[in-house]
C-alpha cells in the first residue's frame, strides 16, 4: 500500500488559526484531529520545528510509515536551521530499534526478522515442534496457511502485551486445547529466535516498550505522533512508555479513519488518549482547509458510510448531494469485485476514453497486488506493478520452488518430510502432477 503524500512546506505565515494553535499548544496532550489534506501534518511539522531550536534530540516525531518518515525528516531540514543535527523524525519500528540499542544489553547482535522470514522460520519450527497440538488442528500444522495464521496471532498477541503463560491460561480457562498448545508454542518459538539471536517486528516493539517503562530519564521534552489512527495497540504502548516523563505530548488523526484496522490499527484510538497516556484529559484542535479532500470522493465516502455499521463512538461524514463522478460498488464476493474490475478496465480502453497507461488499480497491500494482477492478466489486461510492491514469497514461481528446495535438502540430510510437503511440491507447477490422470 502507498503511504500518503507528505505535504509542501508552508510558510508560518499561510497557517491557518487552528494550525497555529497546535504550534503554539502548551504543555500537556493535544489532539489534532482532521480529515485528508486538512491540515494536520503541516500544523505538527512546525510545531516540531518550533521546539527543536538549539535541543533537536529532545523531541521525538513519530510517524507509520518509513516513506512518510523520510519525506518529513527530508522536509525539515531543507527548511529548518538545525545547525546539522540530527532529525529526531521515526517510525515506532525505527524508534523501537533505536531504544533496544541504546538501552537494552544484550541486543548487540540480533538480527531483524521479516514478516517472510518470519513465517518460513515459523513453518520449520511447527514441522519439528515438540508442542503437541489437539486432534482439530493437527492435520493441517505443517501448511502454509496454519504458519500464516499462527505468525498473525502471535503478533495481535505482542500487540497487546501478551506472553506465552497469558494464552495458555486463556485455553485452560476456556476449554481452548488450540490456544493452550499455541501457547506453549509462542514459548518455544521466542527461547528458538533467542538462541538465534534474530526477533520479529512484534517483539521488537513488545521488548522496547518494556525498557521504556523501566527507564526513569526524562529523554524528550515533547512527543508528537502523526497518522495515530494506524498505530496498534504495542506501538501506542511504545509510545505511551516514551511520553511517560516528556512534559507534552501532541497526537493528531482522522478519526472517521478505519483502513488499517484489518492489520491491528486502532481506529478508536485517538478517542481514547485521556486513558491511554497519564496527561489527563487533552486539549482537542479541528483542523479543516479550504482544500481538504475532494468534494466528489468525500461525498461518495460519505453516502457509503451512511450505508455500513460503525462502532460506538464513531462520527460518520455528513452526506452529501453531489458525489461529482465518483461511484462506488459494492459486491458480496472478491470475485465479483475482480470480474468488474477487468470488465471496467477493458470496457474504458474500448470506447477510447483512456489509454491502458492512463489507468490505474489501487488496493489494500501488495499481496492484493500480487493477486489481483495475476487475475488480471489472464484476462487480457495488460499490467504493472513497481518492483517494491511485489511479495516474491507469494509468487507461486518462487513459492513452489523453495518448497522444492526445503524437500532436497530435508530429503539430502535423511531429515523427516510431512505427506503435505511432498504433495504441495509434486503438484507445483515444476511438479506437475496430476492426480486425477
Amino acid at each position: 500500500m502507498h503511504s500518503k503524500m507528505a505535504p509542501n512546506w508552508v510558510p508560518r505565515t499561510a497557517l491557518t488559526d487552528a494550525q497555529e494553535s497546535v504550534v503554539q499548544a502548551s504543555e500537556g496532550a493535544t489532539v489534532v484531529t482532521g480529515g485528508p489534506r486538512s491540515g494536520k501534518t503541516t500544523a505538527l511539522l512546525h510545531a516540531y520545528a518550533e521546539r527543536i531550536q538549539g535541543q533537536p534530540s529532545s523531541v521525538l516525531f513519530l510517524t507509520h510509515s518509513r516513506p512518510d518518515a523520510v519525506r518529513l525528516r527530508n522536509l525539515v531540514q531543507q527548511n529548518v536551521d538545525v545547525a546539522g543535527a540530527a532529525i529526531n523524525v521515526q517510525t515506532p519500528y525505527a524508534f523501537a530499534n533505536w531504544v533496544l540499542a541504546s538501552l537494552g544489553d544484550d541486543w548487540l547482535g540480533f538480527r531483524l526478522l521479516t514478516a517472510p522470514q518470519q513465517e518460513v522460520r515459523l513453518r520449520e519450527l511447527l514441522t519439528h515442534t515438540s508442542v503437541e497440538f489437539p486432534v482439530s488442528v493437527r492435520a493441517a500444522v505443517d501448511s502454509a496457511e496454519f504458519a500464516r495464521q499462527v505468525r498473525q496471532l502471535l503478533a495481535r498477541a505482542r500487540q497487546k502485551g501478551l506472553a506465552p503463560e497469558d494464552l495458555e491460561r486463556f485455553g485452560l480457562d476456556r476449554q481452548m486445547p488450540e490456544w493452550v498448545s499455541v501457547g506453549r508454542f509462542m514459548a518455544e518459538y521466542l527461547d528458538v529466535l533467542d538462541a538465534e539471536q534474530v526477533i520479529d517486528y512484534a517483539e521488537l516493539i513488545y521488548r522496547a516498550e518494556l525498557l521504556l517503562a523501566n527507564d526513569s530519564s526524562q529523554r524528550w521534552r515533547c512527543v508528537i505522533v502523526d497518522e495515530y489512527p494506524e498505530f496498534d495497540a504495542g506501538m501506542i504502548r511504545l509510545t505511551a512508555a516514551a511520553a511517560r516523563l516528556a512534559p507534552q505530548l501532541i497526537v493528531a488523526g482522522d478519526p472517521r479513519q478505519g483502513v488499517s484496522d484489518f492489520r491491528g490499527g486502532l481506529s478508536g484510538a485517538i478517542r481514547n488518549v485521556a486513558k491511554d497516556f497519564s496527561f489527563g484529559k487533552p486539549e482537542v484542535i479541528t483542523c479543516s482547509h479550504p482544500q481538504e479532500g475532494n468534494a466528489g470522493l468525500s461525498a461518495a465516502i460519505a453516502g457509503l458510510a451512511a450505508t455500513i455499521p460503525t462502532p460506538a463512538g464513531f462520527v460518520p461524514p455528513e452526506p452529501t448531494a453531489n458525489a461529482n463522478g465518483v461511484q462506488i460498488v459494492r459486491f458480496d464476493l472478491a470475485t465479483q469485485e475482480i470480474e468488474w474490475v477487468a470488465r471496467e478496465l477493458s470496457r474504458l480502453r474500448a470506447t477510447g476514453r483512456y489509454e491502458w497507461r492512463q489507468m490505474a488499480v489501487i488496493t489494500r497491500d501488495a499481496a492484493g497486488a500480487t493477486a489481483l494482477a495475476r487475475i488480471l492478466s489472464s484476462r487480457g489486461v495488460p499490467v504493472t506493478i513497481p518492483g517494491d510492491e511485489i511479495v516474491l514469497a507469494d509468487e507461486p514461481a518462487v513459492s513452489s520452488l523453495i518448497n522444492a528446495a526445503k524437500l532436497s535438502l530435508a530429503l539430502a540430510e535423511e531429515q523427516p518430510v510431512s505427506h503435505q510437503q511432498v504433495l504441495e511440491t509434486l503438484q507445483s507447477m515444476w511438479g506437475r502432477f496430476d492426480p486425477e490422470r
